[in-house]
């Protein structure tokens, strides 16, 4: 697996949270430090937290989540630091066949149900991010102020943005893999395993055991390579996703002007 060099601060209220700059393309420069930062939800913040923020000078704040997301979890953030924000309202969990995921699991609460259900959601999630990902892409493109993505989790939506970010960017696969997967070692999982249960029971009306709802949260490296099959399945080529949302191959140029150096 490749190195991800998970550099910069930490959040106490958002574990999510970090730098994903640092590593080197597959031209030899280097994605700079300190410019795109990913996160989970950012309501828990404490003071320090703030403070953190505040230095960073973030002025563009991407955020994935539904309203409903949004209105449950408002996010809490520095006063006098005022940057753009776009949202995407992207809803995570996916229809297979047309159907909503709570019938599968309903009929098949094991973990094969739940691994169906979680490998169908990297299916689905790029269509629905290709707006968001060409808001980022121009944001970056044409302002050097640092800008943060997120998510409820920082987990499935996140990952997708930053997946087709670092493709974007000249990233290897392995780089991207690394990455993705961190997310795994920062997650809170049994607070986030109660809050799934949670959801899946009070929102869905399903009912899961813990190992199930483990394997609901837990990414995989082969999710990876979900979300390109599916791209060259739905698209042609990933160059082609990126087109159709209006992510032009001078406009991805810009993005790498801007956000890569010389190692």
């Amino acid at each position: 697996m490749g190195v991800i060099e998970a550099r910069g601060p930490r959040l106490m209220g958002a574990s999510n949270f970090r730098d994903i700059g640092g590593s080197l393309t597959t031209d030899g420069r280097r994605f700079k430090r300190s410019r795109v930062f990913r996160s989970d939800h950012l309501s828990r913040l404490v003071d320090d937290d703030l403070d953190v923020l505040r230095g960073l000078g973030i002025g563009f704040v991407l955020d994935l989540r539904t309203l409903d997301e949004m209105t449950r979890q408002p996010t809490r953030w520095p006063d006098g630091l005022q940057p753009d924000r776009f949202c995407a309202h992207i809803r995570w969990n996916p229809q297979i066949n047309g159907r909503p995921m709570a019938e599968y699991l309903k009929e098949n609460p094991t973990a094969e149900g739940a691994a169906m259900v979680v490998d169908h959601t990297f299916v689905v999630l790029p269509p629905q991010c290709g707006p968001a990902l060409k808001q980022l892409a121009e944001r970056l493109a044409h302002d050097d102020a640092p800008a943060l993505f997120h998510c409820t989790s920082g987990k499935d939506r996140t990952g997708v943005i930053a997946i087709m970010l670092m493709h974007m960017l000249g990233m290897p696969r392995e780089t991207i893999v690394a990455d993705f997967l961190l997310t795994n070692e920062r997650l809170p999982v049994d607070h986030l395993i109660a809050n799934t249960r949670e959801y899946m029971k009070n929102d869905l009306g399903v009912e899961l055991d813990d190992e199930v709802l483990r394997l609901c949260i837990r990414l995989h490296a082969h999710h990876v390579d979900i979300v390109f099959d599916t791209l060259a399945q739905q698209y042609g080529s990933v160059q082609e996703y990126l087109q159709a949302f209006g992510i032009d191959a001078t406009l991805q140029e810009r993005m790498r002007d801007r956000l890569l150096e010389p190692a």
